[in-house]
């Protein structure tokens, strides 16, 4: 009502003259929806109160939440741009609350984020959604227009726990989700679909696309061999596609670079100079850690240690992978009758090391803080958080995907545990299993 009254002159008058005051003539112009022709206006108003007030409401819960945006738009919108002004509809809506400085909790912090969006700007449902994220809050925006999808990448890039895609939101939010239960006219979400969104989070959090992961979930309910799945070319899914960035775009996802550290981040490989002005990334997951750490208030030269020894212990690796594969596989086999052999063997074998390598890390992260765990003042909630990122699913011999039980589950469940602890043994089932 506090909205509804600012937007109307605070008088009470019908509903109808409201509609009216905010909808200049301007917008009956025949225009192709794209919403910067509409940021601002009475709707989002209104919308993003009530999106607020939602989200407050859920920050009162220790439980992190999941925000799906499937129209997210640009995320921050220029209200004195041509087609803002064609329309002029942001005059009838926030240009009408400029003057408001008391209300209720959830319209007080709406405009707090909208002023601090900046003069003539307006953000949009993501940018207002992820300032109000916590810790182990989540946020996908989806958005199907490649340019607006791009610029809402740029604008949300300062926040963790967020991911954009291009893509259609219905059909990528259908993909994902079984249908409701029909009760008459009613479609019901129950228990089954919360437990799909948790377990898509977790593998979003292992580095999953959602096309990637409606394709598990569809094999995983039919029972698909998962070779199959997986064998069409495994190297591209594990492979990364390099990423050009101006400076200014590799600032915005890495604000604490300086000259300093941007050179050593060029040294040991995290970025290398293309061309004037312009960055190559080679792991842009990788500048992602970076960038989390270093928001987690780890000091950017200490993480950077970290990446450097990561880079050498794998080139390391690399050259003793090179001397196998030529002095034990190339040479043999090349002056052999199967010389023919050796493309197929090295497209097959790449695929194969990258994901026994990630495999392998993924066993040993878990492992090491799994142990931490034991001695840490806070081991119980660690443990627990290991135990909420594990994607619990086992192939059996066949490839066909079974549901594998949680690490606590095991531990209440498995006989002569309690022996094991009076003896001062590790129990075994408390190994973690991959990430």
């Amino acid at each position: 009502m506090h909205v509804l009254r600012a937007l109307h002159g605070r008088d009470e008058g019908a509903l109808p003259e409201l509609r009216r005051r905010i909808m200049p003539a301007a917008a009956a112009q025949d225009v192709n929806y794209r919403h910067a022709f509409h940021a601002g206006n009475f709707a989002d108003v209104v919308k993003h109160v009530a999106l607020v007030s939602i989200l407050l409401h859920l920050r009162k819960r220790d439980k992190p939440f999941r925000v799906i945006d499937t129209h997210a738009g640009r995320g921050l919108y220029d209200l004195e741009s041509e087609a803002a002004v064609r329309t002029g509809e942001a005059s009838g809506g926030i240009a009408q609350l400029g003057d408001i400085s008391t209300g209720p909790a959830a319209l007080a912090t709406y405009l707090d984020i909208v002023r601090n969006a900046g003069a003539a700007r307006y953000p949009g449902s993501p940018l207002i959604a992820a300032q109000l994220l916590r810790e182990g809050d989540k946020l996908v925006a989806i958005e199907r227009h490649p340019d607006d999808e791009q610029a809402l990448a740029l604008s949300l890039a300062r926040f963790k726990n967020v991911k954009c895609f291009c893509a259609d939101g219905y059909q990528r939010l259908a993909a994902l989700l079984p249908p409701p239960e029909r009760r008459g006219r009613l479609g019901m979400y129950g228990s089954r679909h919360v437990q799909r969104l948790q377990l898509i989070t977790r593998l979003q959090r292992r580095g999953y696309s959602l096309a990637g992961i409606r394709d598990l979930l569809a094999a995983w309910e039919s029972g698909t061999d998962l070779v199959t799945l997986l064998g069409v070319d495994q190297s591209q899914a594990l492979d990364e596609t390099p990423l050009r960035l101006t400076r200014a775009e590799l600032l915005l996802r890495l604000p604490a670079l300086d000259p300093a550290t941007l050179g050593r981040a060029s040294q040991i490989g995290l970025v290398r100079p293309y061309d004037e002005g312009h960055f190559v990334v080679r792991s842009p997951a990788l500048l992602g850690l970076v960038a989390d750490w270093v928001r987690a208030g780890v000091p950017l030269g200490e993480v950077l240690d970290v990446i450097e020894v990561l880079a050498d212990d794998l080139s390391a690796l690399a050259r003793k992978l090179a001397d196998m594969i030529v002095d034990r596989i190339w040479a043999p086999v090349s002056a052999s009758s199967r010389a023919a052999e050796l493309p197929d063997l090295l497209r097959r074998g790449r695929p194969l090391v990258l994901q026994g390598a990630a495999s392998t890390l993924a066993d040993r992260l878990g492992t090491a803080l799994a142990e931490r765990a034991d001695t840490s003042g806070d081991g119980g909630r660690l443990r627990a958080a290991l135990d909420d990122i594990r994607v619990g699913a086992v192939a059996n011999s066949a490839g066909t995907i079974h549901r594998e039980k949680r690490l606590d589950e095991h531990r209440e469940h498995r006989p002569g545990r309690a022996l094991e602890l009076r003896r001062g043994r590790r129990p075994l089932d408390r190994q973690p299993g991959p990430l």
